[in-house]
């Protein structure tokens, strides 16, 4: 179990701890690997899904300011993802992911995808 980052390939959603297993986005297209760009930023609230959430208070202890008492739904989609595009990764090797169909490992070579196969 853990982190993981995940693949889109031909329509379908696949996981792999081949990577740093930080929750990115990659795109197999046109057989190539591309990883998705961008930054977060702040949620507005309006745009949280729990805009009403109690936001606790913040408090400075001992010179440590932290937030104390808050509802935990408040952290609900307290950051938003900004898509930038897709950087190819040219990427040389194997990965081995899953994926509702099972395990697969697609294969490239100098950036190109060469082999996709099931286990």
């Amino acid at each position: 179990m853990g982190l993981f980052d995940r693949i889109e390939y031909e329509g379908k959603q696949y996981q792999t701890k081949d990577f740093d297993c930080e929750m990115a986005q990659f795109l197999i297209r046109d057989g190539r690997l591309y990883r998705e760009k961008g930054h977060f930023i702040d949620c507005p609230i309006e745009e949280k899904p729990y805009p009403n959430a109690y936001a606790g208070e913040v408090v400075t202890v001992n010179g440590v300011t932290k937030r104390v008492g808050a509802d935990v739904l408040y952290f609900a989609g307290i950051w938003k993802w900004i898509h930038e595009g897709w950087e190819d990764t040219n990427f040389h090797g194997v990965i081995d992911a899953c994926g509702d169909d099972g395990d697969v490992d697609f294969k490239f070579t100098d950036g190109a995808l060469v082999e996709v196969s099931t286990r």
